[in-house]
């Protein structure tokens, strides 16, 4: 099934905790990497996702482009952070934006298809109640917790 990434590129030097504040409703419309400031490597992610997610291209080659976007447009590591989690051009790190956005992409496809009139029809969900009263009462859920 062809995936079409409806996340709007957000370049941005914010942090990771920053960006964790920002609305839910602008984290799911907004494709973002914390201190990554400079669109056309995101847009480049963003089309590497989408890549990847249609089954034409390997993570590897995601990497490499990834790479070469960030050198186009002039990227340089934090000094002293070249190959860890905070330099975008290392594989941990691009790693980790390939990783969690293809996981964030295939399970909001799996949670569409699942809401399939059809399929809920098939299988539809069951809501437990109790229909008999308890001999001994456990109270109220505030009581016990």
């Amino acid at each position: 099934m062809p995936y079409d990434l409806p996340r709007i590129p957000l370049p941005t030097g914010a942090s990771s905790a920053d960006l964790a504040r920002l609305p839910a409703a602008i984290r799911r419309q907004a494709l973002f990497s914390a201190r990554l400031n400079t669109l056309g490597p995101l847009a480049q992610i963003g089309a590497d996702i989408k890549g990847i997610l249609d089954g034409n291209k390997s993570a590897s080659e995601a990497r490499r482009d990834i790479r070469q976007a960030l050198a186009e447009a002039g990227y340089q590591p934090p000094a002293g952070e070249e190959g860890g989690l905070l330099d975008h051009t290392s594989r941990r790190r691009l790693d980790l934006i390939l990783q969690q956005n293809v996981r964030a992409a295939r399970g909001y496809g799996k949670w569409a298809a699942d809401m399939d009139p059809d399929r809920l029809d098939l299988w539809p969900a069951q809501e437990l109640v109790r229909v008999f009263a308890r001999r001994v009462p456990r109270g109220t859920w505030r009581q016990r917790w």
